[in-house]
């Protein structure tokens, strides 16, 4: 099979991307992907830029998986979440390029980094597990309650509402959009302007950030293992 990841790297900024020439799903094999290529962007001590291809950054979890029983439901949404937890606390800048539609599992993926830039269109991004029968899992809600801006948050979470890139910048999930021709440039100049800071500095200073956060997922893990996303616990 081949790797729907791939990782460049030049001047210090890693450009971290899926294909797997459809909706970019959340696999184990997608998860192992990034997570090596991530492996590889903090051992250089590079920033990361994150995106996907024309049109689809990321679906979400691979509904194909979520549907195999609650074992291998709770197997992928930890190590999903795992990798959403590895970005909120990356030693260096992850910014994402937001190439397309950004759903559920993605748009906490938006909400772990530290910039992220859409494109003008008719874009999607949301968390639409409760529209398809998915219990939101707490870690998701936490996460969300964390970083989207109060009026969204009830709309994103308990609603299951999509945003287009206006509305999703209003509510938090990206920092700026661009017209599609503009993204990688834009994330480009985000990435170099981002590289000039202090990276001990930036890294302290982010985990002090984000350790509120991290203690409130501890606790929402070990109650996400003992629920059922599909009964409603």
């Amino acid at each position: 099979m081949t790797n729907p990841v791939t990782y460049t790297s030049e001047n210090g900024i890693a450009t971290i991307s899926m294909d797997d020439g459809k909706v970019n799903a959340l696999s184990n094999d997608m998860l192992d992907g990034l997570n090596a290529a991530f492996d590889k962007a903090e051992a250089a001590g590079e920033v990361v830029i994150f995106t996907g291809r024309a049109g689809m950054f990321c679906a979400g979890f691979d509904l194909s998986i979520m549907m195999q029983g609650p074992e291998k439901v709770l197997a992928l949404m930890t190590k999903g979440g795992a990798f959403s937890q590895r970005i909120l606390t990356f030693p260096t800048p992850v910014i994402c390029a937001v190439s397309g539609h950004a759903m559920a599992m993605a748009a906490l993926i938006l909400l772990s980094s530290d910039y992220c830039i859409g494109i003008e269109g008719k874009i999607k991004t949301g968390m639409n597990e409760v529209a398809i029968g998915m219990t939101m899992p707490q870690a998701a809600v936490e996460i969300a309650k964390a970083r989207l801006a109060p009026p969204y948050y009830r709309r994103a979470i308990n609603n299951a509402e999509i945003f287009n890139p206006q509305t999703a910048m209003a509510a938090g999930f990206l920092h700026n959009f661009v017209a599609p021709e503009d993204l990688t440039a834009s994330a480009q100049d985000k990435a170099e302007q981002m590289r000039k800071l202090d990276m001990v500095a930036f890294a302290a200073t982010k985990l002090k950030s984000v350790q509120p956060l991290l203690d409130m997922l501890k606790r929402a893990h070990a109650l996400d293992k003992q629920s059922d996303i599909f009964k409603g616990t």
